[in-house]
C-alpha cells in the first residue's frame, strides 16, 4: 500500500465523535462519552447549586461592591 500524506484528526483519533469513524482511523480512546458525563455533571451542578461553592469563587469586600456600584451609576 502506498500512502503519500494522510491527515488524522485528533478528533477522530480520540473518539470525541461516535456516528462515523472513517476506515484510516485509529481510535485510541473514546473520550466522548467522558466528556458527555462531565457535562451532564457540570450541569446538575449548576442547577442545585452546588457549584460554584466558595473554593470555586472569589468573595469582594463590601467597600469594592460599593465603589463598582457607585462606579455604574455615574456612567
Amino acid at each position: 500500500m502506498d500512502v503519500d500524506g494522510q491527515v488524522l484528526v485528533t478528533h477522530d483519533m480520540v473518539g470525541l465523535f461516535d456516528r462515523f469513524v472513517p476506515k484510516f482511523v485509529k481510535q485510541y480512546t473514546k473520550i466522548r462519552p467522558t466528556i458527555i458525563e462531565a457535562i451532564k455533571a457540570y450541569g446538575e451542578e449548576v442547577r442545585t447549586s452546588a457549584f460554584p461553592a466558595p473554593e470555586n469563587s472569589f468573595g469582594m469586600s463590601a467597600e469594592t461592591l460599593a465603589e463598582v456600584k457607585q462606579s455604574i451609576k455615574k456612567s
